[in-house]
């Protein structure tokens, strides 16, 4: 999937902090605790309602701080963007080299992952590329590019087990591996969205059930309960 990059002019600057509440801690890496928290707060209500007043005195970090680090609020986001994709990596690469089961059953249990995160989460967050995707796609030219990069990283980790699964039988000869992918990351960004919206698993469970019982067959079934999890009733 592509994203359209718009003609914008860059965020202007937002408004510095008054003074701080002192650190809780000892901050040994002040970029990185700005950076973690707000990747904590745009995670949960969004990039426009993120303010850095809020931001900077939820870690008691000096108002010259930010703009030491960073130029404006989105090259902050680009950067918390870029946090998250790194976070993500070795969760993901985990996920997709699972040899203990059959390639597209590591799709499966990445699903069910991602139900059992959002369900803990009381139906809150979600993925942040979806949800900045969605807010910040068509405001800013440089969010857009950062999200289609990773969205590509993305689908090119995904695109290597569903070429292992093809060659293991599991998916048609037939089948454009490329635009399977896609179509699975569009329809698991839809699913995280539509959960959100009407707090139930439901839509995963929809979506296993196109992708891995209508589409597609698995080498084998995962665990009793895995396959409990996943079903629709």
């Amino acid at each position: 999937m592509s994203l359209i990059l718009p003609s914008v002019n860059p965020l202007e600057p937002i408004p510095m902090v008054d003074e701080p509440v002192p650190l809780p801690h000892a901050a040994t890496d002040t970029r990185s605790i700005i950076l973690q928290a707000g990747l904590e707060l745009i995670l949960k209500q969004g990039y426009h309602a993120t303010g850095l007043n809020e931001l900077l005195r939820s870690i008691g970090v000096p108002k010259g701080s930010f703009y030491h680090y960073f130029s404006s609020k989105e090259m902050f986001a680009r950067e918390v963007l870029l946090r998250y994709e790194q976070q993500k990596i070795s969760e993901i690469e985990k996920q997709l080299s699972n040899t203990q089961v059959s390639p597209l059953n590591r799709f499966r249990l990445s699903i069910i992952g991602g139900m059992k995160y959002i369900e803990a989460a009381n139906f809150e967050g979600g993925c942040l590329i979806g949800s900045l995707a969605q807010e910040m796609s068509s405001h800013s030219a440089v969010l857009a590019q950062t999200l289609a990069e990773i969205w590509q990283r993305w689908q090119d980790r995904h695109l290597a087990c569903a070429t292992e699964a093809q060659q293991l039988g599991e998916l048609g000869a037939g089948i454009n591996l490329t635009h399977w992918v896609e179509s699975y990351a569009i329809q698991l960004q839809g699913a995280i969205m539509d959960a959100k919206m009407c707090r139930s698993l439901k839509p995963f469970r929809l979506m296993n059930w196109l992708f891995f019982v209508q589409l597609a067959q698995p080498a084998h079934l995962l665990s009793l309960e895995e396959e409990a999890f996943l079903a629709l009733t």
